[in-house]
């Protein structure tokens, strides 16, 4: 599998599925993505899924 911006821009909104199955109530504390500053986790396609599903984007 290659990993790409594409990739990256989906798994927010897997986690945020997910999060909201387990532990529903913790969505509505807001929530933080770490990232490193690889090229694809940088791309604006990834910040912008990140955003859009409500996570603050922390970069190193």
């Amino acid at each position: 599998t290659t990993i790409n911006g594409a990739y990256y821009a989906k798994l927010p909104k897997k986690v945020r599925a997910a999060i909201k199955e387990k532990r529903c109530g913790l969505l509505a504390k807001g929530h933080r993505l770490q990232q490193d500053n690889s090229p694809s986790h940088n791309s604006h396609i990834t910040v912008a899924s990140g955003r859009k599903c409500g996570f603050e984007i922390l970069s190193r």
